[in-house]
This record gives C-alpha cells, structure tokens and sequence, in this order.
C-alpha cells in the first residue's frame, strides 16, 4: 500500500479523475457536479493498494462543534 498526502491544488489531474470515479461508484452514481466541487479543497488522502486501486479522504482541519 501507499499513501499520499497532497492539497486539492497539488494532485494532478488523473488524481482528481480517480477520486471522482470512486465517489461516483461508493454513491451508486448519485454524485453531482455540486458535491464534488464541495470536496475540493484542504488536505487529501490518497490511498492505493498493490494492484493500484484507490481510495480517498479529504480533510479540511478540525472544527468546533457548534454547542
């Protein structure tokens, strides 16, 4: 396995290309245009395994929970 770690504007292109598809897949094709571009931005998490299939994570920092 390997990870990378990298903000929205440092992944290339077929970064942000596989990320989309596997969001697109995990939400059953329910995934618009509009959900994507809310997780852009912050920090992400790239995770591939030895065949090369990926996962994702994107972290904007902590936030306070409103009380």
């Amino acid at each position: 396995m390997s990870l990378h770690v990298a903000h929205t504007a440092e992944l290339d292109p077929a970064d942000l290309r596989a990320a989309r598809a596997l969001l697109h897949e995990a939400f059953g094709g329910d995934f618009a245009d509009t959900d994507w571009e809310h997780g852009l931005g912050g920090l992400h998490a790239l995770v591939r395994d030895e065949a090369g299939r990926g996962a994702s994570r994107r972290s904007r920092g902590r936030r306070s929970r409103p009380r």
